[in-house]
């Protein structure tokens, strides 16, 4: 079975779980309803689980329906990032959030990164200066990145140079990866 396929199963205590990959959602009973939880990387098998894996502080109350579709939109996104080719690379980098603790390559130059506070996006173009965006504007860069010209006008940006290339296409001052 693949990672992005909802396993769903009771856990010892008899919640109802489903397992994503490594995200695992719960039903936990609260005030004559239940509310959605979660879990991240539980080892063991479900029926060893129980309610004190799972956390969150979301008092949504939810049926056993609407968890069932919340499992089926999670998996329907995580295949939909597998199709993307993305992938988590090394990057111990420096950015404006702080050390990266996490980074996904998008594309050639256009690396997330996430620190223990913040993240945003770490754009390097071989014709100038790295750039750096929070989340807020990402997908307003994007659009504008697939529509720039392959060369900028010149005089548009600083001639400074941004470093020797490494391996993985970023400059020396974003990690080199």
């Amino acid at each position: 079975m693949s990672t992005t396929s909802p396993i769903f199963g009771r856990t010892r205590d008899g919640m109802l779980v489903a397992r994503v990959g490594d995200q695992v959602f719960a039903m936990r009973p609260h005030e004559g309803g239940f509310h959605l939880v979660k879990a991240w990387g539980l080892t063991g098998t479900i029926d060893d689980w129980t309610v004190a894996d799972f956390h969150d502080n979301r008092r949504d109350p939810v049926d056993e329906a609407e968890f069932r579709r919340t499992v089926e939109e999670w998996a329907d996104h995580q295949r939909q990032l597998v199709l993307l080719g993305r992938r988590s690379i090394a990057a111990r980098a420096s950015t404006p959030w702080g050390l990266s603790q996490h980074a996904v390559a998008y594309a050639d130059g256009v690396v997330a990164h996430s620190t223990a506070s913040h993240g945003g996006f770490a754009l390097c173009f071989a014709w100038g200066r790295p750039q750096s965006l929070g989340h807020a504007d990402a997908n307003r860069m994007m659009v504008e990145l697939q529509t720039a010209p392959v060369e900028p006008p010149r005089g548009a940006f600083p001639t400074r140079s941004a470093g020797p290339k490494l391996p993985g296409g970023l400059p020396s001052e974003f990690g080199g990866v």
